[in-house]
């Protein structure tokens, strides 16, 4: 799960920088796990996960509600034993075998009771795995490629943003690479970035994403809206083609053992009511739609529709990109519904 989660720790030369975490893995309602990273050398590695080994263990002593642990992934280790699938990462990984060659290296100057806490969270990182990974038997690392929407997601973001801002008669202004001001209604001015690093290297600057208190705030508006400020009906130039009907839904998947995803699903429909992907695709053009006082449904149609159509549509698409193992529940909340004449 991705959060605007940071710690500030004292760097290797002495000054104080902020510290974000590469992953937090969600076991369970009671079970957290921060995984961190790394490719590069790093001389603030240790200065990092000393620092949240104590968050850790601050955390855990000032409440029991939920469990928090860290884990450290080395790119060394991972090379040294090539695992091709994840069944391979538990087999090949011999904890013990790593254990007797850490205390036998004759250079080696950590203390047995730090080598216990390595070799546990060895084997935290393995349940992780099996956690993650149990029913993908299948899966292969080699045939995992690494999603890049060429930075598209984080423009459409950013849009958003702007145009949520200005709507509460403030701006957001550049100020420099990836570098941005947020100025609203008299609060004190803020910046953000969408530079991952640049965000770690500053105090005073935070990264944009979904979890960001700004684009929550926002959300948090626009989700509140009435049915009638969610539905438009209009023509998109040089698409004559399009008629139908586009619906936008935020979806949360349930499964078991405390997992939780939510996800903006857009469903097009034709005028015959079936689905219709030529729809789907025109989402990113309707900051060009021309509103029209027309309709292409009536409102039993499009009760019908809602009612008995687009769940099971829905389902099948959770379904079809793997987004509803066995076993999960969805929740579905019909964000806005854009009829195309």
């Amino acid at each position: 799960m991705a959060v605007h989660f940071k710690l500030d720790y004292v760097k290797a030369d002495g000054n104080i920088s902020n510290y974000y975490p590469d992953f937090l893995v969600k076991l369970s309602d009671r079970r957290i796990v921060i995984v961190e990273t790394k490719g590069r050398e790093d001389p603030d590695v240790p200065k990092k996960m000393e620092r949240l080994r104590q968050w850790c263990e601050d955390i855990n002593r000032i409440q029991q509600d939920v469990s928090y642990d860290f884990v450290y992934v080395d790119e060394t280790s991972f090379d040294k034993y090539k695992p091709k699938s994840f069944k391979q990462l538990s087999e090949r990984i011999s904890y013990d075998k790593l254990y007797q060659e850490a205390i036998s290296d004759p250079t080696l100057r950590r203390t047995r009771e730090e080598l216990e806490v390595a070799i546990d969270n060895a084997r935290t990182a393995r349940d992780v795995v099996f956690e993650l990974f149990q029913d993908l038997d299948s899966f292969r690392l080699d045939d995992y490629k690494q999603f890049d929407d060429g930075g598209a997601g984080m423009e459409r973001l950013l849009q958003y943003v702007r145009d949520g801002v200005g709507e509460l008669g403030g701006k957001v202004a550049s100020i420099g690479d990836a570098l941005y001001e947020v100025s609203l209604n008299g609060e004190p001015t803020s910046q953000v970035t969408t530079n991952r690093e640049r965000a770690k290297e500053s105090e005073d600057l935070t990264l944009l994403g979904l979890e960001h208190p700004l684009v929550l705030r926002l959300m948090a508006g626009h989700t509140d809206l009435g049915a009638s400020s969610r539905a438009l009906a209009g023509r998109l130039p040089n698409a004559e083609d399009c008629r139908g009907c586009l619906t936008i839904w935020r979806i949360e998947v349930h499964g078991g053992k405390g997992q939780f995803q939510r996800r903006v699903v857009p469903i097009g429909l034709d005028e015959s009511g079936e689905r219709s992907r030529r729809l789907e695709q025109v989402g990113s053009r309707l900051r060009e739609l021309q509103p029209i006082r027309a309709a292409l449904f009536d409102r039993e149609k499009r009760t019908s529709l809602v009612r008995n159509d687009l769940p099971e549509m829905i389902r099948r698409e959770l379904t079809h990109t793997g987004s509803l193992p066995e076993g999960a529940s969805f929740s579905a909340r019909l964000l806005a519904w854009i009829e195309l004449i």
